[in-house]
């Protein structure tokens, strides 16, 4: 996750990320900012992962 991470902190405006880790499973992530959810779904799926919603 640390790439989700990274990807997530580069993108303008991010104040902060969160990652509630499940391994095998679904994963949460929080943004905390103004970036629109676009931005941080292009970044996740970037960065190799499935953005479910």
């Amino acid at each position: 996750m640390k790439s989700v991470t990274q990807a997530l902190q580069a993108l303008p405006q991010v104040d902060d990320v969160q990652i509630d880790l499940v391994a095998s499973g679904v994963s949460t992530v929080t943004v905390t900012g103004v970036v629109p959810p676009e931005m941080v779904r292009r970044a996740i799926e970037e960065a190799g992962y499935t953005v479910l919603s």
